[in-house]
């Protein structure tokens, strides 16, 4: 039988997801943090993402300016 989570293009999609998410979070160790996601079912990888774009867009842009 097969289940669609272990099909083969699932794992490049969830991989994409992962690489978005990655961007957001910037973790202090990124191989833990990708092997941590890629555990998780593909459906709550995606409501993850579209949580922290709204999280990010909800902070607007920061006051503080770095020196030039």
């Amino acid at each position: 039988m097969l289940i669609f989570g272990n099909m083969p293009g699932n794992d490049e999609k969830k991989l994409a997801v992962v690489r978005e998410c990655l961007l957001i979070d910037n973790p202090r160790s990124p191989e833990e943090y990708i092997a941590s996601l890629m555990a998780w079912d593909f459906t709550e990888l995606e409501a993850y993402l579209e949580r922290r774009k709204r999280e990010q867009a909800s902070l607007g842009v920061p006051k503080f300016r770095p020196h030039p």
